[in-house]
Parts: structure tokens; C-alpha cells; sequence
């Protein structure tokens, strides 16, 4: 196709205007083979890449993250270009897309890692007593530990045979001679040496300022039971020996993979060096499982914070990585199947450093940019990933994470500098005539005009704004009442030349009208809105009337969802949790949402006649974007 039809093309695209269904069987294996945050549905992701580009085009994601961006771009025949300034984030999106990779490979060394370890970590959770089925010892699941247990009447573990039978399966108290067997074990030499190789890790930047996410724990090491510990430093020895040294040491040195089995034809070697990166990747994914984060009748790392509650779940450590061997190897089928071959160092490239410098990607050479950039001060990557990193020896450098974290020294007005700085650079190598996709949740105004001044005095133009459910929600979602509950997607054009800033500032955004106007269209579509809906439906509202005068020195009110809140609880009368028409709760409303109806007694000026803030006026966008459409597009919910 010429270029005067390339062209073509792309004029008459139209933005997305809802994104795309949850399809059955949403959670795919290739995306669960290791926990990251804020992970975009890959069929969301699939939707836009289709819709913006077509193969051969080449993908931006210049906060890439776990990768999601680059695999749904090979696998739709795209050229991809993945960013990330943390190095497991890079490493997650590399062993996601790399391959293809023989199962055979990978079972090969875990068997080998399995007979250097396995034994000797389930001795260290033996039990008193043998399964009725197979005769072996028992050995603990887990053991709840803590005071509330010995209050209880002491610890409960449950019971598993080594060998799987189900016959074994159970729960009791910890008996008195395995309580002293634990204690003597905890405070062995072996479990000492075994403290000191994570003690070395303190939870604190090298100026002395603590970690935002540290609690009463200093170190690494303080995450951790003293039998868990010992358990990991036997694996993570095993997986040395097997796998060779982690990926950060063989990065910094040039020290090669695979152990003592390099000697290998090179297509050998290199299957052999991919299976044993990724069995690095599965230790830190079983790491945070075998920690203290688990609090009872709670999921693992529910809190995003390095947050040991006084009583918790000690998981046993081969277990949780056999599991997760099982996930690796599942993620790494699919992977094969919907990538294959098209990973190559021509279509695929991953760069671990900042998203504020792309020097290494031509200018106009990019065709769509989809991103989440991080969300402020919500999710501190670099802290949160800080026992991964540490476990594959990756250099600790936070300089560059754009972030709001007071102990990094980072606030509103840096986050702000360094956002746009990123989309300057995403502006610079992205085509004239191609779109940006930006998800982003965060519920502070102020967080979202830092995203939306740095897109502005970038140069793209704000096209329309949809919503997208996310595949599963995060604890705060669930509990926490003021919390987003889905994120905000935002088309962006990229025109021709820089888009002039509006010259003139707009009215004040009336924030007590748009509340209420907001409530009322959602009641009357559903019969009730809850505080997170009204929020969102206020923000869309809020983007529209501030994006248009960034830059112009109009005061721009900043609110919270607390503050939608506060409006609600004026004018509209409480009805508890959300529901739907048949009377269940509403599927997808967090344990704490709050509901609302209209008040039995008036509540002032009709809101529906109020222009509160109309979503296609006063936005003073140019009349660059295709088909003259110059006027922001607000969307209503999405389906994601």
C-alpha cells in the first residue's frame, strides 16, 4: 500500500468509543505467570492495537511494565517497542514474549533443581504422624502463626502427603513436639546463615530515608519466618547450581546460563539459558507467597505495602514454587501458541531505563502508543518489586521511576516534570496523524492534572474518554469506599504540528452541579449510583473543562472522591450497598460502595437542568483531529 493510502487510512480513523467485552476465559496463563500491578486486559489491549494499527506497524509502550502491550502486539504481527525503568518489569516482559520455549526444557531443569532441593526443604515442614494412603511422613501446607493462634489454642497447620494423597488432607492444631521442633529449627545456625544472606537488604533508600511502604520491619529478612527463609536460600541455591547465576549478576558480569551444563550445542545452550532465566522469574514469583504478607482469611499481598500483620499464614516454600512451576510452564504454552516465532530482535525490542529518554527510537517512527503510566503516589513500583529485584541481584536504582514518594524525594510538581517529559519524547517518535492510548485510575484531581498538563504541553489532543473494568480488582478496590473502581481510557491525536494552548481560561468548573447532575443520570439509569460511579462520571466532566485550559493560568479546583462524597451525602439519602434489578448486589461494587437515591425533600435547582458542565463544551480544542471533530467525545461505561 502507498503511502498517500497509508495516509489515507489513517485519517478516517475513529477513536474507540467502549472497550471491548470480557471474554470467556479473560485470565490467560501467559499473563499469570508472575504477579504485577495495574495489568491491562489483554483483550482490552488486543482491541486498541487492532483498531489504531495494522501489521506491521510498529507499538510504543514506554511504561511496559509486565508486557502485555508487546505480546498482544506480536501476536497480532506487529513491531513492538516495550520501556520500563524496573528491571523484573523487563525481565517479566522479555520471558512473556520470548520463545518459543520447549516444555521438555524447562521440566528437564526443574527435575534437576527438584532433586537438589525438594526433600531437604519439605524436612523442614515434617509432621508427626503419615498419610493413611502412602505411609510417607506429613508435612505441613501451612501453620498459622501469631498470637491470635496461640490465643486460640494454638498454631493450625495444615496437613498434606509429599506424595499428593488426598486421604492426607487436613487441618489440627500444632502439636507440642512439633511446636519445639519449629522453635529449635528457627533458631538453628543454618536458619542464621540463612537471615544474613536477606538481612543485607535494608528497606531504606541509601541516603538513610525509609521506604514509603516500610512498616515496623527494617530489612528483607524481617518479611519472613526463620524456617521460610532457610527454605528459599536452599532453593535459591538449588537454582544456581542448576540455572547458573541470576539474571541481574549475568547481566553486570557476562557470566553465561545454564550451570554446569553450558557445554551444549548453541540451540541447546540458548533453550537451556531461557529455561533458566524463567525458573529464576518462578522463584520470585513464589517469593512474596512464602513471606509474612499473608494475614488470615486474606490474600496473598492483598495490601499493596510491605506490611507484616502480627498474624499470618507461613506457606511452605516448595509448594508455592512447585505451583508456580505449574503457572510458568502453562504461561509459557499459551505464549507459544499466540507468539511463536514472531519474537525476534527485529519485531521485538525491551529497554530497561527511562520512559523520559527514547533517544534510541527515531523520531516519527513510531504508529500507536498505548501506556499506563504509574498512577502517582498509588503503586510505588520500585519499592513494591524490591525483593524480586534483590533476588535476581538486579542493581537497586530508583532515580529514575516517575512516582510521587516523599522519601524519594519526589513530589506532585516533579511527578508532573518527569510525565511530561515522557510524553514529550512519546510525542516526538510517534507518527503525525497516529494515536495515543493512555489508562490511568487515581481518585486526586491533582494527580490526574499532572497527567493531563503533561499530555497538553506535550501536543496531543484529547480526543474522548471511555472506561475499562479491569479483569480483577485490587483489595483497596474492594474495601476501600473512595477508591476507583475502574480505569479512565483516553484517546489522544497526535497532529501535525505542537496544538496550540487555549488562549483564554474557561469558567471555574462548578464541581457541587456536576455531582449532583452526574447522580441524577445515573439514577436514572439505574435505579441508584454509587459514590465510585457519580466519581467517575464527575472526573470524565472535570478532563474535559481542565485539559482545554492547561497551560492558561485558570484555577483549576482540585477534589477527591471523598469530596464527591461529601456532595452526595448533602443532596442524596444513602441506600446502602449497590444492587442490582433483581435485588443481588451489584456484580463488580467494591465491600464498602455506598449507594445513593434522591432525597425524599427537594434538592434545590433541578441538577438536570444545570449545565453543570456540558461534555462537549467549552474544551476549545483545534480542529486538527480527522473529519473536523474538535470537541471532546464523553462515553459512557464501557462493557470491559
Amino acid at each position: 500500500m502507498s503511502t498517500v493510502d497509508d495516509n489515507k487510512w489513517y485519517a478516517q480513523l475513529e477513536p474507540l468509543r467502549e472497550a471491548a467485552a470480557r471474554p470467556a476465559g479473560a485470565r490467560r496463563p501467559m499473563y499469570l505467570m508472575h504477579k504485577y500491578w495495574a495489568r491491562k486486559p489483554w483483550y482490552f489491549v488486543k482491541q486498541c492495537i487492532e483498531h489504531y494499527t495494522r501489521p506491521g506497524d510498529t507499538v510504543l509502550d514506554p511504561f511496559c511494565g509486565s508486557g502485555v502491550t508487546l505480546a498482544e502486539g506480536l501476536a497480532t504481527g506487529r513491531r513492538v517497542i516495550g520501556v520500563d525503568v524496573n528491571p523484573v518489569a523487563t525481565l517479566i516482559s522479555r520471558l512473556t514474549c520470548a520463545g518459543p520455549l520447549a516444555s521438555a526444557d524447562f521440566d528437564r531443569l526443574l527435575d534437576r533443581v527438584a532433586a537438589r532441593a525438594r526433600d531437604r526443604i519439605l524436612s523442614l515442614y515434617e509432621l508427626d504422624g503419615n498419610c493413611p494412603r502412602c505411609g510417607q511422613r506429613l508435612v505441613a501446607r501451612w501453620v498459622g502463626r501469631g498470637p491470635a493462634w496461640l490465643a486460640a489454642g494454638g498454631p493450625r497447620v495444615r496437613l498434606m502427603c509429599p506424595a499428593g494423597c488426598p486421604e492426607a488432607d487436613g487441618e489440627r492444631p500444632l502439636t507440642a513436639d512439633e511446636a519445639a521442633r519449629l522453635t529449635r529449627l528457627e533458631g538453628s545456625a543454618e536458619a542464621r546463615a540463612a537471615r544474613a544472606w536477606l538481612e543485607r537488604y535494608p528497606l531504606f533508600y541509601p541516603d538513610g530515608r525509609r521506604f514509603d511502604k516500610k512498616r515496623r520491619q527494617d530489612t528483607l529478612a524481617d518479611l519472613f519466618s526463620a524456617r521460610n527463609l532457610l527454605a528459599l536460600k536452599i532453593l535459591r541455591d538449588a537454582i544456581a547450581a542448576e540455572a547458573g547465576p541470576p539474571p541481574g549478576r549475568r547481566q553486570a558480569t557476562g557470566e553465561a546460563a545454564g550451570g554446569p551444563h553450558v557445554g551444549q550445542p548453541p540451540a541447546d545452550a540458548a533453550a537451556d539459558a531461557l529455561a533458566g532465566e524463567l525458573l529464576w522469574l518462578t522463584l520470585t514469583a513464589a517469593s512474596h507467597l512464602c513471606s509474612s504478607f499473608r494475614a488470615p482469611r486474606a490474600g496473598h499481598w492483598a495490601v499493596n505495602g510491605l506490611y507484616v500483620p502480627p498474624d499470618w499464614v507461613d506457606e511452605n516454600v516448595w509448594v508455592k514454587f512447585r505451583d508456580r512451576a505449574v503457572r510458568a510452564r502453562a504461561g509459557k504454552v499459551e505464549a507459544n501458541k499466540r507468539v511463536g516465532e514472531a519474537f525476534s530482535p527485529e519485531t521485538c525490542h525491551i529497554i530497561c531505563g527511562t520512559a523520559t529518554d527514547l533517544s534510541v527510537v527515531p523520531t516519527a517512527s513510531v504508529d500507536y502508543v498505548f501506556t499506563d503510566p504509574p498512577y502517582g503516589d498509588s503503586i510505588q513500583y520500585y519499592e513494591l518489586s524490591y525483593l524480586w529485584n534483590c533476588l535476581l541481584e538486579f542493581p537497586g536504582d530508583h532515580s529514575g521511576e516517575i512516582i510521587i514518594n516523599q522519601f524519594q524525594g519526589k513530589n506532585l510538581a516533579a511527578y508532573r516534570d518527569a510525565l511530561t517529559r515522557a510524553f514529550s519524547e512519546a510525542h516526538r517518535v510517534l507518527r503525525p496523524g497516529r494515536w495515543l492510548t493512555v489508562t490511568f485510575a487515581n481518585k486526586n484531581s491533582r494527580v490526574w492534572d499532572a497527567l493531563l498538563a503533561a499530555c497538553a504541553e506535550a501536543g496531543f489532543e484529547l480526543v474522548n474518554i471511555t472506561t475499562l473494568n479491569p479483569i480483577s480488582r485490587a483489595y483497596n478496590q474492594i474495601w476501600a469506599s473512595p477508591a476507583p473502581k475502574t480505569d479512565l481510557v483516553i484517546n489522544f491525536w497526535r497532529p501535525a504540528a505542537h496544538a496550540h494552548k487555549r488562549s483564554r481560561p474557561a469558567a471555574t468548573f462548578d464541581l457541587d452541579a456536576a455531582v449532583r447532575q452526574a447522580a441524577l443520570a445515573l439514577i436514572a439509569e439505574r435505579g441508584q449510583a454509587t459514590t465510585g460511579e457519580v466519581s467517575e462520571e464527575v472526573l470524565k466532566r472535570w478532563i474535559a473543562h481542565t485539559y482545554g485550559n492547561v497551560g492558561t493560568g485558570a484555577r483549576r479546583r482540585a477534589f477527591s472522591t471523598a469530596d464527591v462524597e461529601a456532595i452526595l451525602s448533602r443532596h442524596f439519602a444513602p441506600a446502602g450497598p449497590p444492587v442490582s434489578a433483581g435485588g443481588e448486589r451489584r456484580a463488580g461494587s467494591g465491600a464498602r460502595d455506598l449507594a445513593w437515591l434522591p432525597a425524599a425533600t427537594p434538592i434545590g435547582p433541578d441538577a438536570r437542568s444545570e449545565a453543570a458542565e456540558r461534555p462537549d463544551s467549552g474544551t476549545g480544542f483545534r480542529k486538527g483531529y480527522p473529519k473536523g471533530t474538535a470537541k471532546v467525545s464523553l462515553m459512557s461505561h464501557g462493557k470491559g
